[in-house]
C-alpha cells in the first residue's frame, strides 16, 4: 500500500509539471475553476484547478482510495441449500466464501396410522430438521362389516331395521314398515255432585289416552244429618249434609236467660244482694250487693263540715333509740296540739304485724284518742285475700276500735306488687270477700285508696257504692278552682268525684315535733266513734 502511495504521489507531480510547462504563457489565467472530488473504495480524491480560457489546469491535494468496508452475512447450510458467508460493500461490491455443502435430510417415523372401514393405513415421516414430511407403507382400507337391529312399528312411528359397523361409528336405516293404528280400551267415570263425568279412551299398545263424552255434575242433594236446639248460652244449629260428605249449618242465637230476681237486705252483719236464676237451664248468680252501712244512720256531715281530724301512723314514724328498738311516740303531745283520731298501720299480708302496733294501740287509748287501722295488702286474687282477712281478724280481737278498719290497696313496685295489673272486676271481688269476712265478724270497713286507682285501676261506681272511702289526694295546681268572686284566690275541691268522702287525707307533709318525719293529715266528715259504737262494731257491744 505504502508503495501505491509513492507511485501516485509521483505521478501527479510530473503530471503537475508537464501541465505547467505547457502553458500557454500568453493566457493569465485569472479566473480559475476549482473541483473537489472525495477519495472512493478503489479511486484516490484530489482537488483540479482548471481556466476556463485555456485548455490549462493543474491537480492537488491528492487522497489515497479508502479501501472496502464489508458487511458480513453468514448463512448457514440446511438439508437442501449450501452454507457460506457473503462480505458486501457499501459501494456494491461483494464476494462469497467460506462455502459447506447442505446436511441433506433426517427422516424419522412421527405417526403409524391403521387402515379402518373407509380410510387406507399408512406411515408418516417427518425431517427433525425442517418441516419436510411424506407419506408411505400404504395399507388399503378394509371396508364395513355390518350388525342389524329391527325396530319394530308402534302406534303413531314406523318400524326400520339398523344397520351399524361392528368396526367404527358408522350406521344408516333401511327397510321401513309403517305405523300401526291405536287400538282403544275405554273406562267410564261417572259425574258427581261437583265433578263431570267423562269416558277415558287408553290405546293397548301405547300410553296414549284422551277424556272425551263429558256428562255435567249432577249437584248437591242435601238431608238433615244433625241439628240442636239453641239454649240460654249456646247457638243451635241444623246441619245439612250430602252423600258426598259436603255440608253446611244454620245457626240459631242463644235464648239468652229468662232470670228471676230475689232480693236480700243487708244486715249490720251482713251485705245485701241480688241473686238472678235462670229457670231454664238453673244458672245463677250474685250482684248488686248492698253494703250495710246503707241502712245505718252514718251521719255524714257533708265535706263543708270536718267532723274531726286525725293522722296515720306507720313504724317509720317512729323514733329510734340507740339500740334500734323504735321508741315511743308523746300520743298526749298530739292530743293537746288537736289531733282527735289516729289510724294505725295494723301490717301487711307480706310482712306480719307492725312491730310499733301494739305500743302504738296502748298510748293513743291512754291518750283518749280515737283509734283505726289500716291493712297493707299483697294479695293478688280471692283466696289470698280472704286469707289476709282472716289473719287480721285474728289481730284485731279483744281490742276496740272507734274508726273502720281500712284495706290499703295501692301499687309496691318495690315488693313486686303491683294490683294495678290484675283486671277491675278480680280487683272489685277481692274487695267484696276481704270486707264481708270482716264484717261478719263485726267490723266496720272501709277503703283506701287514691285518685289515680280509684278512676283509672278499680270499678269506681261500684266502689264508691259499696264502701267508706278513705280518699287520699293532696292539693296542686289541677286540684284548685277559680273563685270568681274575687278574681284572685284558689278554693281547694274537695270531692273530686262527686259522692261523700268518708275521710279524706289532704296533707302528706305535716309535722309534729315527738314524731319523725312527714306525716299524713286527714280529715274525718262523719261520726265514725258514734256509728261504731251505737251499732256495736269494732269490739263495742251493740247500745242501740
Amino acid at each position: 500500500m505504502k508503495f501505491l502511495r509513492l507511485f501516485f504521489a509521483v505521478s501527479l507531480a510530473v503530471m503537475l509539471l508537464c501541465l505547467i510547462s505547457s502553458c500557454d504563457k500568453e493566457c493569465k489565467h485569472e479566473n480559475m475553476q476549482v473541483t473537489t472530488t472525495d477519495p472512493t473504495c478503489t479511486e484516490s480524491g484530489k482537488t483540479v484547478h482548471t481556466c476556463p480560457d485555456c485548455t490549462y489546469y493543474y491537480i492537488f491535494n491528492i487522497s489515497n482510495p479508502t479501501g472496502h468496508s464489508y458487511a458480513v452475512n453468514t448463512v448457514k447450510s440446511d438439508c437442501e441449500n449450501q452454507g457460506y458467508t457473503e462480505y458486501t460493500c457499501a459501494c456494491g461490491f461483494s464476494y462469497v466464501a467460506d462455502i459447506t455443502d447442505a446436511l441433506g435430510h433426517d427422516l424419522v417415523l412421527s405417526q403409524k396410522v391403521d387402515a379402518d372401514c373407509d380410510s387406507q393405513g399408512y406411515s408418516h415421516y417427518k425431517c427433525s430438521r425442517c418441516e419436510l414430511t411424506y407419506d408411505t407403507d400404504y395399507v388399503a382400507a378394509h371396508g364395513h362389516s355390518f350388525s342389524t337391529e329391527v325396530v319394530s312399528p308402534t302406534c303413531t312411528a314406523e318400524g326400520y331395521t339398523v344397520y351399524s359397523c361392528q368396526n367404527c361409528e358408522y350406521g344408516y336405516q333401511s327397510d321401513r314398515v309403517a305405523p300401526l293404528k291405536h287400538s282403544f280400551s275405554t273406562e267410564v267415570t261417572s259425574p258427581t255432585c261437583t265433578a263431570e263425568g267423562y269416558t277415558v279412551y287408553s290405546c293397548k299398545n301405547c300410553e296414549y289416552a284422551y277424556k272425551s263424552d263429558y256428562v255435567s255434575p249432577t249437584g248437591h242433594e242435601y238431608t238433615v244429618s244433625s241439628s240442636a236446639q239453641p239454649t240460654c248460652t249456646s247457638e243451635g244449629y241444623t246441619t245439612y249434609t250430602c252423600a258426598c260428605e259436603d255440608s253446611y249449618t244454620f245457626i240459631t242465637s242463644p235464648l239468652g236467660h229468662d232470670f228471676t230476681l230475689t232480693t236480700v237486705s243487708p244486715t249490720v252483719s251482713e251485705m245485701g244482694y241480688t241473686e238472678y236464676h235462670c229457670e231454664g237451664c238453673g244458672y245463677s248468680y250474685v250482684g248488686n250487693y248492698v253494703f250495710y252501712s246503707d241502712i245505718l244512720d252514718n251521719a255524714y256531715s257533708g265535706t263543708d263540715t270536718v267532723v274531726a281530724k286525725g293522722i296515720d301512723i306507720s313504724k317509720w314514724n317512729h323514733p329510734v333509740n340507740p339500740d334500734g328498738s323504735y321508741a315511743p311516740i308523746d300520743w298526749m303531745a298530739l292530743k293537746n296540739a288537736g289531733c282527735d283520731y289516729v289510724i294505725l298501720k295494723i301490717g301487711s299480708s307480706k310482712s306480719g304485724l307492725e312491730p310499733t302496733f301494739e305500743m302504738d294501740y296502748e298510748g293513743a287509748k291512754a291518750a283518749g284518742l280515737d283509734v283505726g287501722v289500716y291493712f297493707f295488702t299483697y294479695s293478688t286474687n280471692v283466696t289470698e285475700i280472704k286469707n289476709d282477712a282472716e289473719m287480721l281478724i285474728s289481730w284485731l280481737d279483744g281490742k276496740q276500735f272507734e274508726y273502720p278498719i281500712y284495706l290499703d290497696l295501692e301499687d309496691a313496685p318495690s315488693s313486686n306488687y303491683y294490683p294495678s295489673e290484675i283486671a277491675a272486676p278480680i280487683l272489685t271481688e277481692m274487695c267484696l270477700t276481704f270486707f264481708s269476712e270482716l264484717q261478719k265478724q263485726g267490723y266496720y270497713t272501709g277503703l283506701y285508696v287514691n285518685n289515680n286507682f280509684l278512676f283509672n285501676i278499680l270499678q269506681t261506681d261500684n266502689m264508691i257504692e259499696l264502701f267508706d272511702i278513705w280518699y287520699a289526694r293532696y292539693p296542686s295546681d289541677v286540684d284548685y278552682e277559680w273563685n270568681a268572686e274575687d278574681n284572685e284566690t284558689f278554693v281547694w275541691n274537695t270531692e273530686k268525684y262527686g259522692e261523700p268522702l268518708g275521710m279524706w287525707q289532704y296533707c302528706c307533709t305535716g309535722t309534729f315535733d315527738s314524731i319523725s318525719g312527714a306525716l299524713d293529715f286527714n280529715y274525718a266528715y262523719k261520726d265514725y266513734p258514734t256509728i261504731i259504737k251505737y251499732y256495736g262494731f269494732n269490739g263495742f257491744s251493740d247500745e242501740s
